[in-house]
Order: structure tokens, then sequence, then C-alpha cells
């Protein structure tokens, strides 16, 4: 929180902090939505036990980054055939989707 708070406050600019929430929220919305035809919730090394950790999700998350970012690709596509009705579901993967992909977040990797 601290370093995510320096950023706003244009303290540091290295952007971990919104990575790490944006890694935290993509594992949990893969997780928490039940669309068998796209494999949802996600299963293997993507997959949430009832008694994770929010560091242990990141750390999830980040070891497996691309198929993260597939995975939310997949869901996205999935979720605009059904015409709006999950919004919040569909707002949440772009927004995800967007941080985790700018020309910024790749910086942040490769620092």
């Amino acid at each position: 929180m601290t370093e995510l708070f320096q950023s706003r406050i244009g303290v540091t600019v290295s952007g971990r902090g919104e990575r790490e929430i944006a890694l935290l929220g993509s594992i949990r919305l893969l997780n928490r939505y039940h669309f068998a035809e796209i494999g949802l919730p996600v299963k293997g090394p993507l997959q949430l036990t009832d008694q994770y950790r929010a560091a242990d999700a990141v750390a999830k998350a980040e070891d497996n980054f691309r198929e993260l970012v597939s995975k939310l690709k997949q869901f996205q596509t999935f979720l605009r055939r059904d015409g709006g009705f999950f919004h919040e579901a569909a707002s949440k993967t772009a927004q995800y989707l967007a941080m985790l992909t700018t020309e910024k977040q790749k910086e942040v990797d490769s620092a």
C-alpha cells in the first residue's frame, strides 16, 4: 500500500503496487465466475483454494502471467457475446487487462 500511495503522489513511478492489485483482482475474478464452456473457475496453477492468502494469489498470478492474461482475454471475449449481462465482470476484466498489458507494465517487468 505504501508503494501505491507513493506512486499516486508522484514520489515513485515503479507501478509495482498497481500491478499487484491487478494480479490479485484478475486471479480472484477467474476463480469467482462459473462458466464451464470456457473453463471457469480456473483449474490448475491459477486455481485458488478456500484459504488462499493475497500474497500467495499474487505470486501464483505472477508465476503464471501468460496463462492469466490469456484466460482474461478469453473471458473478455466470452463476456462481449452475452450482450452486457455481466457488465461489472466485463469492466473489471478490461481494466485488469489494460493494467497488466500496458507499455508501462512492460518496463516494470524488465526492471
